[in-house]
């Protein structure tokens, strides 16, 4: 997705455990390693190994603290995020 710079963005719905997406989200991240990351929530500590040192940015929701196991009750609230 393009930025108001003209270079690239990278998106994905949320970056709280490192699994399959995850780990393929990662590697396709690894070919713009400037751009910065979009998502609607981000666990740093659970997924460091595909995005340490990369600028991440989580949504307004991440300030409600969910994990891996709870985010799923924010659905409702992911469009307007």
């Amino acid at each position: 997705m393009p930025t108001e710079s003209g270079s690239v963005g990278l998106a994905h719905d949320y970056l709280l455990v490192m699994r399959g997406a995850e780990r393929t989200f990662a590697q396709i991240a690894k070919c713009w390693p400037q751009a910065p990351i979009y998502t609607l929530l981000y666990d740093a500590d659970a997924v460091d190994e595909g995005f340490a040192g990369r600028d991440v940015q989580a949504s307004g929701l991440q300030r409600l603290g969910r994990r891996q196991g709870s985010f799923r009750y924010l659905l409702p609230f992911f469009p307007r995020a």
